[in-house]
């Protein structure tokens, strides 16, 4: 994994293997990306560029932030940093928050803490969820 710059929220490509969550309901006519997901295939943990809590110029570029997304319908945006820890972005309150977050904030600066045990390993717990300690639900 490269190194990611600072990030736009919006803009980039759909990384490989991704998929168009038809769970959104995005309005067609307002120029807005469409919500794309994809599940890590080591952590087995489905991220989306887009949350329906959030409005539509609150996206995860798939680009600057190729193995990050958010988690579930919620606020909850995690990476997945050397491919067996799940780091948050921050502890998200709200969807300006998390904007702020991905425009201050580089892939380096959400999983330093990984490379020194500070965000949770990968702990599957027994339903086959992870465990992360960041709220919000797969």
């Amino acid at each position: 994994m490269g190194p990611c710059s600072a990030g736009a929220i919006l803009g980039g490509s759909v990384p490989s293997g991704g998929e168009v969550d038809s769970g959104t309901s995005e309005d067609s006519g307002s120029g807005a990306q469409p919500i794309v997901c994809h599940t890590d295939t080591n952590l087995l943990v489905k991220l989306c560029t887009g949350s329906a809590a959030c409005p539509p110029d609150v996206r995860v570029d798939p680009v600057r932030f190729r193995d990050c997304g958010f988690r579930g319908a919620g606020v909850d945006v995690e990476c997945v940093c050397g491919g067996t820890t799940l780091c948050p972005v921050a502890v998200q309150t709200d969807c300006k928050y998390v904007k702020t977050q991905l425009s201050l904030k580089t892939y380096d600066d959400i999983c330093a803490p990984a490379f020194t045990g500070g965000c949770n390993m990968n702990s599957l717990g027994a339903g086959g969820s992870l465990n992360n300690g960041a709220g919000g639900g797969p």
